[in-house]
């Protein structure tokens, strides 16, 4: 043997004679004070490491201990470094990555999730029982720590001669209850760098897919909630994907000879690796094909044309209901008599100008204090009468009216300038009592199967009754059930994201609430994505799903991508209008009327009045025809 072979055989030997130094960078959940579980687990292997490898020595660095120009504190350290352990999220794993590959020492990943660019060989700390991660820890440490001592001073991940990949040692060494895990990983191995054929279809505001003009997808501009969700899938599995758009334009329902259609069909078929958009989970659906973890549950609804203003000549009459005019009807009639009768019993009608000296003024008649009544109904000056009894009765009377009045004025201007709308439709049950809107859905999804189902009861048979013959009334696109409506002639049944997200972008188009959204719903459905019945993905994809919802980015893009701000959803617009002609049509009418009634007693009193004054000159011609001989012959007798 020779002198340099010995030398180099004795190397490792020589090394681990002198103190190795390891940097272990974690972040807050990981840190090594405190009560936590995961501070008790790094404890208990770091004490492990001491016994067991005394000649390495690990040095904390918490990841929040960085310097101004993003250097981790370890890497200006005078130390000599072997290695460098990550042990937290994926932030800790980037930049522990980043300093070691500066500083030529390898690194062990420990994480708590699986992240983009260390998937394949980083070690998922929650994949595995928690007997295992203390046990399995200080084993995997220690392996990876006789590769660094012993080995090429290379990146654990490049060391293909030892074959040592800590994610697999990990497996090696946890009980067998961790098949789950075993089978994601391999999963994550398989679906790395592969590229999976998705069917979409254009449904917001969970999928925006703009179309090419050879019918492709442009998927440098697809957006969408569920887009996003597959982007973050991408950027955590490592996958890559192409896009391809539902052949028919359908979601999918059985037809008559067994088979599929639309993008589940497509699936079914393996024509595409998995559907993402938001397919309506069924149990019809769910023979053919499998469905991811449900993302999102969305009731369905329906949308009317916005209701029309409520016009009527006599809407100068609605600040009050029906019992309530009648009142003050009945009131003036008994009120008049009452008033006349009081006054003659006590003798004594009005005040000066219209009493005499001996107190007993001219009569005045039931019409008069009928008149009297009225003007102070309408705030008119009157005159009062003398009478103690007729004034208490009078003084009430005024003390009503002025009620009446500020009560009336004040209902009367809300009711101009905020106009009031036409009843709309609210329920399933009442859209299909009426008979002025015909209604529709789309053809090939989840709510013809709901409707024209066989065992289809109560309303969901009476809307599907319709179309039971022929579904030539059911509409193709989402767009075409939108359009009729904006006709006036039917009302578009569908899931209420979507018709929340149409009702908004109308209004914002033509700036007007031309869509109503109804206030009921019904059949809530929940939304998942669709694969091959059977596909592994599942498992893995169903993980990385609740994951998501369980961090609250769900609600992140659901702000990002839902309407923000509807103000048709109220129907009633919120703002006053410029008052109208029409709205004031019934008041101008009644001031005809009057101003009619009023010639027309002008015209009677000046018949009567020049029939009486003929009446009267014929009366004076006839005693003056009878009297005039006598005078002469008294004159002439003189």
């Amino acid at each position: 043997m020779s002198l340099l072979t010995f030398l180099a055989l004795m190397a490792p030997l020589l090394r681990l004679t002198q103190m190795q130094f390891i940097a272990l960078v974690h972040d807050e959940w990981y840190k090594i004070s405190g009560n936590y579980y995961r501070d008790l687990m790094t404890q208990t292997v770091m004490e492990d490491l001491k016994t067991t490898l005394p000649f390495v020595e690990m040095r904390n660095f918490p990841f929040r201990a960085l310097s101004e120009d993003g250097i981790l504190g370890f890497e200006n350290d005078t130390r000599h470094w072997e290695g460098a352990v990550a042990l937290g999220g994926c932030q800790v794993q980037r930049e522990v990555s980043s300093v070691a590959s500066r500083l030529s020492v390898p690194a062990l990943y420990l994480s708590s999730e699986a992240c983009d660019d260390f998937q394949a060989d980083t070690v998922i700390i929650d994949d595995y029982p928690l007997d295992s991660q203390f046990n399995c820890l200080s084993w995997l440490l220690r392996r990876w720590l006789g590769v660094v001592f012993g080995g090429p001073r290379l990146l654990f991940q490049d060391d293909r001669r030892l074959g040592f990949r800590p994610a697999s040692a990990m497996h090696e060494c946890s009980p067998p209850r961790s098949h789950r895990a075993l089978a994601r990983h391999q999963l994550r191995l398989a679906l790395r760098d592969r590229v999976l054929t998705i069917v979409t279809i254009h449904r917001p505001p969970f999928t925006f897919v703009p179309r090419l003009a050879d019918g492709g997808v442009d998927e440098g501009k697809v957006s969408g909630f569920d887009f996003e969700m597959l982007h973050h899938l991408q950027e955590r599995l490592g996958f890559s994907y192409r896009l391809v758009y539902s052949y028919d334009g359908n979601w999918g329902s059985r037809m008559a000879n067994g088979t599929w259609n639309g993008m589940v069909g497509m699936v079914a078929r393996k024509e595409a690796d998995m559907g993402v958009a938001p397919f309506t989970v069924t149990l019809a659906r769910e023979e053919a094909i499998d469905f991811t973890f449900p993302h999102f549950t969305d009731p369905a609804a329906f949308l009317t044309p916005a209701p029309s203003r409520v016009d009527r000549i006599t809407a100068f009459l609605d600040p009050f209901g029906f019992e309530v005019w009648l009142a003050i009807a009945v009131s003036l009639v008994l009120l008049g008599p009452t008033m006349y009768l009081f006054t003659r019993i006590q003798k004594c009608q009005f005040t000066h100008p219209h009493s005499d000296s001996g107190g007993q003024g001219k009569g005045t008649s039931v019409l008069g204090y009928y008149w009297m009544l009225i003007t102070a109904l309408l705030q008119q000056g009157v005159v009062y009468p003398m009478s103690t009894a007729t004034r208490v009765v009078f003084g009430g009377w005024i003390v009503g009216t002025m009620a009446l009045s500020c009560a009336y004025t004040g209902v009367l201007i809300s009711f101009l300038t905020v106009p009031r709308v036409a009843k709309g439709v609210d329920s399933l049950q009442e859209l299909a009592r009426q008979s002025e809107l015909q209604w529709t859905f789309r053809r090939s999804s989840a709510l013809e199967n709901l409707f024209l189902n066989q065992d289809a009861k109560g309303v969901y048979r009476a809307i599907g009754a319709p179309f039971a013959e022929s579904t030539e009334g059911l509409v193709t696109t989402d767009y075409e059930g939108v359009k009729q409506v904006l006709r006036g002639t039917h009302a578009f049944i569908k899931e209420k994201s979507y018709l929340e997200f149409a009702t908004a972008e109308d209004a914002a188009v033509s700036g007007q609430c031309r869509l109503a959204l109804a206030t009921s719903h019904f059949f809530p459905a929940n939304f998942g994505w669709v694969l091959p019945e059977g596909d592994p993905l599942k498992v893995l994809f169903d993980k990385e799903i609740i994951r998501m919802q369980e961090t609250g980015l769900f609600d992140k893009w659901k702000q990002k991508f839902w309407p923000k701000i509807d103000r048709c959803k109220n129907r009633i617009p919120m703002s006053s209008t410029k008052l109208r002609l029409f709205d004031f049509l019934g008041a101008f009418m009644l001031l005809g009327t009057g101003s009619c009634l009023a010639l027309g007693t002008a015209v009677v009193e000046c018949c009567r009045r020049r029939t009486g004054r003929r009446e009267r000159g014929g009366e004076r011609g006839r005693e003056g025809g009878s009297k005039g001989p006598l005078v002469l012959r008294s004159v002439n007798a003189e």
